[in-house]
């Protein structure tokens, strides 16, 4: 396979470039594409960071939201059982109240 330095050599019997030049014009598109990847690298490592504070933030507010979750779930549990002894207590008295009623029209 010819390079383009040899193709244009056989085309014009002149080397295009010579080829420390030739290779120095290599070595610098190779360090620029080195820098630009250098480049991306910082920007992927500051974007994981980001990501990774992020991610600290959404589980601290994780945490506090199901703090808090636990705290309804046991203020609920405890109205639920309140209100279930206090539904007891005036059925009972409801049906006391209708046997007294009863007893009440009985004796007249």
């Amino acid at each position: 396979m010819r390079t383009p330095m040899t193709r244009h050599r056989s085309l014009t019997g002149k080397p295009l470039l010579k080829p420390l030049t030739w290779t120095s014009f290599i070595l610098s598109k190779v360090t620029t594409l080195l820098r630009a990847k250098e480049n991306e690298v910082q920007y992927l490592k500051k974007e994981i960071n980001c990501l990774q504070n992020e991610v600290q933030t959404l589980m601290k507010e994780k945490e506090a939201v199901y703090k808090l979750y636990k705290e309804a779930y046991v203020e609920l549990s405890d109205t639920r059982g309140r209100s279930q002894l206090e539904l007891g207590s005036l059925n009972e008295h409801l049906r006391l109240a209708n046997a007294a009623l009863q007893e009440g029209g009985r004796q007249t």
